[in-house]
């Protein structure tokens, strides 16, 4: 059993560091519980004071707890440590040793099971081997004595209950209750729960006003309620925070004597003391305005801040009880009122901003009654002004304004003040300008009425005065607008390129035109196919009605512009060509209009149920979307080409603008003036030269383009020829005499080209005029020969059908016939509408009578495909009808089209100026052929005297100057009669054009006159002498037309001026209205003081300066 010894000696260690680790533990919960237990009853005697018997059983309580404790907790581990009492067992040790340390599990049980068994010999041996394994492990180790100094922690409990005690100093009540609970057999009387302090520093009050009592009550306990007493009544405090209480006295009138207390204790008497106060009972300020502000005096009833115009006289009047005197004082000075039997009076004019007080005094109250005011002395300012200007397109002239104006006293004038810019010693001014004197709001529209100098820019800003009296009004300018008078040429450049520009917006759009037709056309052929309408057919046409919207708003942009562009033009009355554009114009207004409405229409029937109608609308639809098509191309076609004709025009007259410039230049002797000059020339021509090359590619994108001559070659010529002059002009040589005369020839060269150039453009446009008559006349001949004999064909048909509908051969036959005819007019369609985009006469008639065409054809195939043979026959009858109709309006076309070729037409559209021209280069032809005559005729009287008197006799028989006469000279004179007759026939095409035949018919007879004594006698000295007379006449007569030309221009046709007027009215209008709403909202002045205009701008500029 030797071999147990050691393993029990290491167990014995065990089960001894075991009770020791006990004990420790037992000791922290010992002090930790003891402690706490002791405190919860000392804080209990100090809460409530018990009485003897409660303190002798809490004293007994602790001391059995507390025994009970250590007994627990500390003597019985210690019992168990010395072995006094029995403890833990080797077996229980053996088991928690086991469970504490894995290698060893009941392995140590079973040896300490097996000792009690005896010595037997193989017992011994199993022993030993067992212990030898236990021989490295120190059972001690499953003992962890720190882990029972973890119930330190417990102990911070109670501490954490002392600490504030001892940290705050109030130690002493608990020591005194643990003090009454050992000492339980003594009396204690508990100390009063609270103090009441009063907090206010005396106890004065002012008569008439509210007095607040403050107390403070102090003690273990603070009371809910607090009373005071006074005058037999009683009355409650009211807590205001945690223990102060507060009371107010309302309107002390007297001393109050009172009493305060609660239902645990009371306070002695206390006398609350009423001073009589120096009050202000009533006080007005009287304000005497000055004369120059028509301002009647104003009364304040109470002491307050004012504004006043300068030189205001201010009078104080203070009614006042309880005062001895009233003090105003305006910084360091003082100043008193005059006392009348408490009435107090004082006044003065101000010219300055002053601050300044009041206060009252009596013999308790010194200063009593203070308030701090201002006097605001409002200087009379300039008068203000904000204009805001806006122009309605490039197109527009007019520079439109409107502006607000703004004075405390009114405004007497508004003018314009405009100048070229840099020049203000040439300032004019425009007064009187009418303005809203409620509203203070004007408008004006610049330059209006005002005539301004071509080619200037001007500067233009507004004045405004006030009415201010002395020296002078004051006054303020507003912000300077600019504003360029620009040429004449510059105005229709950029009216022809706004309206290019448009042009080609609208070309882009014509290819969403086409998928808006195939999305129709796809929903058509859905809808024969379905009968309800789907959710996503529904969107398609709301998507396709809002694009439509779109493109339609843009042709109306693009016709409004095609209008004004129309009313730009110089000639009137307007040439029949460009009525009927305009027209073109308002029949395309037109169907846009009805196109909406029946996409509206559509619109509203897809809502609905009925299929048949919503079918039978959509067709119409489509349909109307085809011959709409067909006119949006044939307008673009027709209006590029007025475009190309105007854009010619504008440079034949540039090109003598500037052929007369470089004329000037050629003249102009100094050379620094005459190098700017030629400087400027050059580049106008290279800028006149990129416009032609730009106005060619435009021509060649036309269907069928224009014959325009090609002045490249010219062109490049005129340009060597600046080049030739600026570098001659350039020359720093000291001979500038040289320079210049160098300069001469290149120059001379140029403004011949140029005047050659634009002179050979005019009737270059004439000549191509006149062969695109020709060549149209021509096309539509034969167009209206192929359409008579389909009429034809479609009659026979149409009889062929009547007498054959029976028979399924002769209906398969019939069938054919009418598809081939189709195809015919098909052809006959597309010829149409290649003349149709060259003349604006194929009207939006011809469209409509091309569609009713087609429309029957494709009816009739239907409905005989569907055995319909009666209706099928009435749509081949109204086929028929439409294109007898399109025949009847192309007869008439052509006709008119060879009667204005017959006219003179095709020789361009010859104006009075050309006339007068030509008309001078006959009378130049007639005099060539008087002179030559008469040399003829003298050389023959020198051939002899015999045969002079028959020779003479001859000449007489001819005429009375002797024409030579011969076949030669009689063809001359011929042709001379012919070109004079086509003058008279374009004179006469020009007059009726204008409607003013009656008013050239004394020089229509002049002419006849001419061609009669031109037969009679040819050039004679009579005929050459009416001539001349005749171009007096002519420039006379067009004296006269230019003059009712301005008039003219001024009324306009009914047409084009109407819808002028109605666009420029509604646009200006828009202008106003945007500017008014821009900026000012309100449209009368508010009946403000001048005090409460002030604090509004105040307010307005301090949120504004806040935003910015």
């Amino acid at each position: 059993m030797d071999v147990f010894k050691d393993l029990q000696f290491k167990i014995e260690k065990y089960i001894k560091k075991f009770y020791l680790g006990l004990l420790i533990k037992g000791v922290i919960l010992f002090l930790c519980i003891g402690v706490f237990y002791a405190l919860f009853w000392g804080f209990i005697e100090y809460l409530f004071w018990l009485p003897k018997y409660a303190r002798f059983l809490v004293f007994s309580s602790i001391l059995f707890v507390e025994g009970y404790l250590f007994l627990q907790f500390v003597i019985s581990p210690i019992l168990k440590y010395t072995r006094i009492k029995k403890g833990m067992g080797y077996e229980q040790a053996a088991e928690l040793i086991g469970a504490y340390f894995p290698e060893v599990e009941d392995k140590l049980l079973n040896a300490v099971q097996l000792q009690r068994q005896g010595d037997a010999e193989l017992i011994l041996e199993n022993i030993k081997q067992k212990t030898a394994e236990f021989n490295s492990i120190s059972f001690e180790r499953a003992i962890k004595i720190r882990n029972s100094f973890k119930y330190l922690t417990y102990v911070l409990a109670p501490l954490l209950i002392l600490v504030p005690f001892y940290l705050f100093g109030e130690q002493r009540p608990l020591k005194a209750s643990f003090s009454r609970v050992i000492n339980f057999q003594g009396n204690y009387t508990p100390p009063p729960p609270f103090v009441i302090n009063i907090e206010n520093d005396s106890l004065t009050a002012v008569q008439g006003e509210n007095f607040a009592l403050k107390v403070k009550a102090t003690g273990r306990t603070i009371p809910d309620d607090l009373y005071i007493k006074y005058d037999n009544k009683q009355h409650r405090f009211k807590n205001i925070e945690n223990s102060v209480f507060e009371y107010v006295f309302t309107d002390v009138a007297q001393d109050i004597s009172f009493q305060i207390f609660s239902d645990r204790t009371s306070i002695k008497q206390n006398l609350l003391k009423a001073l009589p106060a120096p009050k202000v009972k009533d006080a007005t300020i009287v304000l005497d305005y000055p004369k120059y502000t028509n301002l009647e005096s104003n009364t304040i009833t109470s002491l307050s801040n004012v504004s006043v115009p300068e030189g205001t006289k201010i009078i104080w009047n203070i009614l006042a009880n309880n005062t001895d005197s009233v003090a105003i004082s305006f910084g360091i000075k003082k100043d008193y009122f005059v006392n009348r039997s408490n009435k107090f009076y004082y006044s003065k004019q101000f010219f300055n901003n002053a601050k300044y007080e009041v206060s009252t005094t009596n013999q308790y109250l010194k200063e009593y009654e203070t308030v701090n005011l201002s006097v605001k002395v409002l200087k009379d300012g300039p008068p203000g002004i904000d204009v805001e200007s806006e122009r309605a397109n490039e197109l527009d002239q007019e520079l439109f304004f409107f502006g607000y104006l703004d004075d405390d006293y009114g405004v007497s004038e508004l003018q314009v003040v405009y100048y070229p810019i840099g020049l203000q010693k040439q300032t004019k001014t425009v007064s009187a300008i009418p303005f809203d004197p409620k509203s203070l709001t004007f408008s004006y529209r610049f330059p209006g009425n005002t005539a301004l100098v071509e080619d200037t820019t001007y500067e233009i800003y507004f004045e405004v005065f006030d009415g201010y009296p002395f020296s002078e009004p004051n006054s303020s300018r507003s912000q300077v607008f600019t504003y360029r008078s620009k040429t004449k040429s510059e105005i229709e450049s950029q009216q022809v390129k706004e309206q290019y520009e448009s042009l080609l917006n609208i070309e882009q759009s014509q290819s969403n035109s086409k998928d808006i037709e195939k999305e129709l056309e796809h929903i058509l052929k859905k809808q024969r196919q379905q009968n309800t309408l789907e959710f996503n057919d529904r969107r398609m046409l709301k998507e396709i009605i809002e694009k439509q919207a779109e493109q339609d708003q843009l042709i109306r942009e693009f016709n409004q512009r095609t209008a004004q562009l129309l009313k730009k033009t110089d000639i009137r009355p307007i040439p029949p060509a460009q009525k009927e554009l305009f027209e073109r114009v308002r029949e395309l207004n037109k169907k846009i209009d009805d196109d909406q409405k029946a996409l509206d229409e559509l619109k509203s029937l897809a809502d609905k149920i009925n299929k048949e109608d919503f079918v039978k609308k959509l067709n119409s639809i489509v349909n109307q979307r085809r011959l709409k098509q067909r006119s949006v191309q044939q307008m673009l076609e027709l209006t590029k080409r007025y475009y190309i004709k105007q854009k010619i025009q504008q440079i034949k007259n540039r090109l003598q603008g500037l052929s007369s410039e470089q004329q000037e230049a050629h003249d102009t002797s100094e050379l620094h003036e005459a190098r700017e000059k030629q400087n400027e020339i050059n580049r106008k021509f290279n800028d006149l030269s990129n416009e032609m090359e730009s106005m060619l590619e435009t021509n060649s994108s036309l269907s069928k383009p224009m014959e325009l001559p090609d002045f490249s070659d010219k062109s490049e010529s005129i340009k060597k020829d600046l080049e030739q002059a600026i570098k001659a002009l350039s020359k720093t040589n000291n001979n500038n005499e040289n320079s210049s005369s160098e300069a001469k020839v290149p120059q001379r060269k140029a403004y011949q080209k140029m005047q050659n150039m634009a002179d050979q453009i005019s009737q270059g446009l004439s000549i191509g005029s006149g062969k695109f008559i020709q060549e149209d006349i021509e096309m539509l001949r034969q167009i209206l020969d192929n359409l008579i004999l389909f009429s034809f064909e479609q009659e026979s048909l149409i009889k062929s059908f009547s007498t054959n509908q029976h028979t399924s051969i002769k209906r398969s036959t019939n069938l054919v016939k009418q598809k081939t005819l189709r195809t015919h007019f098909e052809h006959i369609d597309d010829s149409l509408f290649v003349i149709s985009l060259r003349q604006p006469s194929i009207s939006q008639d011809i469209n409509t009578d091309i569609q009713d065409v087609f429309i029957n054809i494709d009816r009739t195939l239907d409905l005989y495909s569907d055995s319909n043979f009666s209706q099928a026959i009435s749509a081949q009858r109204y086929a028929l009808t439409a294109s007898n109709n399109l025949a009847d309006l192309l007869s008439d076309i052509l006709g008119s089209m060879e009667m204005q070729l017959s006219q003179g037409q095709g020789e361009g559209d010859m104006q009075l100026p050309d006339i007068i021209i030509s008309q001078q280069e006959l009378q130049q032809k007639a005099e060539g052929m008087s002179s030559g005559n008469n040399d003829n005729l003298k050389g023959k009287e020198e051939e002899g005297s015999e045969g002079g008197r028959g020779n003479e006799s001859k000449a007489r028989n001819k005429g009375e100057d002797g024409l030579y006469d011969s076949e030669e000279h009689s063809e001359a004179i011929m042709q001379l009669y012919k070109q004079q007759q086509k003058l008279r026939m374009a004179l006469e095409s020009l007059l009726k054009a204008k409607g003013i035949k009656t008013k050239g018919n004394n020089v229509l007879r002049a002419i006849a006159d001419i061609e009669r004594h031109l037969i009679n006698e040819g050039a004679s000295a009579r005929v050459i002498s009416q001539m001349r007379t005749l171009k007096y006449k002519l420039l006379k007569f067009e004296k006269a037309l230019n003059n009712q030309g301005q008039a003219e221009r001024r009324q306009s046709s009914p047409n084009v001026d109407v819808y002028e007027s109605n666009y420029k009215k509604s646009k200006r209008k828009e202008i106003e209205n945007r500017l008014q709403m821009k900026e000012y909202l309100r449209r009368e002045n508010l009946p403000l003081t001048p005090e409460y205009k002030k604090r509004v701008f105040d307010y307005f500029k301090k949120n504004y300066d806040k935003s910015n």
